[in-house]
């Protein structure tokens, strides 16, 4: 009886053994099979970015040409196989990102770029955008910073960040400042051409805030060839007694300049030193600000 029952148990544990391996056999194939599914995903993955990339090379390669592009001169240019350019520009063109002349065969960037951009443009929030760089720059230096725009002959703050001191300047959002004695108005007339220039100039007034207020009109212009050569402008006392600021521009994806931020502050903490101290602060500042604005320097 005790033999015949261990014969069973060991035709039992072998028929496990069995199944046991058969089970493990199965799941290694399942495991492999599965492997093999996420390596050929994570293929495809890796191939769409890498076309996503070269289409994105073939705009950015007729975008910097003044010439319309032929598949031949492209695939030169970026490198890569005609083949590959030829159906890359093809599924651009029916998409309408670019253009194909019918007699040529040449590419230019198509018209779905203009509204595109358009949409960009309408987006812009510039106070949005430069709000948090107004902050950091008012962390900075602890004094009150100015975001402000041209309006004809005087500008417009559309922004402040109040510095935390205790003595802070009376300016607010949507006051109006001449632009003959301010640092935002000086480095915002610097970048109009000298006729846009000469007419604002004819429509000032010039008239004296303080004893520092520059009323020459040849010295004024002079002083703003410099501001134009410096790349930032100074306020010592020229709007307001006891004032003293610096500016710099602000510039957008085209390249104009389309407002300014500034430093400002009583004369008893801001001396001449400790403002040429904020010009570096200023100037980094307003670069970054551009470049997230879409400029992007030469």
């Amino acid at each position: 009886m005790i033999r015949g029952k261990s014969e069973d148990q060991s035709r039992w544990q072998a028929r496990k053994v069995g199944n046991d391996h058969a089970m493990g056999k199965e799941e290694k194939i399942l495991g492999n099979h599965t492997s093999q599914n996420g390596e050929t995903a994570e293929k495809g993955r890796t191939s769409t970015v890498v076309s996503v990339q070269r289409a994105l090379s073939i705009l950015n390669c007729l975008g910097e040409s003044e010439e319309m592009l032929g598949v031949t001169e492209m695939s030169r240019i970026l490198g890569l196989h005609k083949s590959t350019v030829s159906r890359l520009a093809a599924t651009l063109a029916q998409n309408g990102y670019v253009s194909q002349d019918p007699e040529t065969a040449k590419y230019r960037l198509g018209m779905r770029l203009v509204g595109l951009g358009t949409r960009v443009l309408e987006q812009i929030d510039l106070r949005g955008i430069a709000r948090p760089y107004l902050e950091q720059l008012m962390g900075l230096t602890e004094e009150t910073v100015h975001l402000g725009i041209l309006d004809v002959n005087q500008v417009v703050y559309v922004d402040k960040i109040e510095s935390t001191q205790v003595l802070t300047m009376k300016s607010r959002v949507g006051s109006k400042v001449p632009v003959h004695c301010t640092a935002l108005g000086k480095v915002l007339l610097a970048s109009l051409s000298r006729e846009e220039l000469k007419e604002i100039i004819f429509s000032c007034s010039f008239d004296r805030y303080t004893p520092n207020t520059m009323t020459n009109v040849g010295e004024f212009e002079k002083q703003i060839g410099w501001v134009r050569e410096q790349g930032y402008a100074i306020d010592d006392e020229e709007h307001e007694l006891g004032i003293r600021c610096v500016a710099a521009p602000i510039m957008d994806h085209s390249g104009g300049v389309i407002a300014a931020i500034s430093v400002s502050g009583p004369t008893i903490r801001v001396t001449r030193e400790r403002l040429e101290l904020f010009i570096p602060n200023v100037l980094a500042v307003s670069r970054k600000i551009s470049r997230a604005l879409g400029y992007v320097a030469d």
